[in-house]
């Protein structure tokens, strides 16, 4: 009985961690506009902001050809407050998209329209000094 068990738990640890992907921040990576994460549509996100003045960039940019309605969606972890700024770029200029204050654990969130080539960067960054190392936020990222 033990040596089919052994084989089993072998196998399930080596399924538990392949493929998996790290649900925290990787330092470095877009922490600025120039090194933005690419987004896709129907995204979801759980990182963490590991300093008061780390700040997580993403992008996407409209290459579908027509209009689309992108919204993105921020929960801040209990207890702490992040906010979410987009940055809209298009051939006319740029726009600042912002939410309301929504306090610690609140849900943020903003929408608008791209046209073709449009780009919207999304900023996360903590309100203030809130931020933790260990607790997740949540950024939510769709277009249709």
């Amino acid at each position: 009985m033990k040596k089919k068990l052994i084989p089993s738990l072998i196998a399930s640890v080596i399924l538990l961690s392949v493929g998996s992907q790290s649900a925290f921040a990787i330092k470095g990576a877009g922490d600025t506009r120039d090194t933005a994460i690419p987004l896709y549509l129907h995204s979801t996100r759980t990182w963490t902001l590991d300093s008061f003045n780390d700040e997580d960039w993403f992008k996407w940019r409209n290459d579908t050809g027509s209009t689309k309605y992108v919204s993105a969606s921020l929960q801040s972890p209990v207890g702490l407050n992040y906010d979410i700024w987009g940055y809209l770029v298009t051939p006319g200029g740029e726009y600042t998209l912002n939410t309301g204050e929504n306090g610690p654990g609140g849900l943020e969130g903003l929408g608008t329209s791209l046209n073709p080539g449009d780009t919207i960067y999304i900023r996360i960054k903590p309100d203030l000094f809130d931020y933790s190392t260990t607790q997740q936020y949540e950024f939510k990222f769709d277009a249709n």
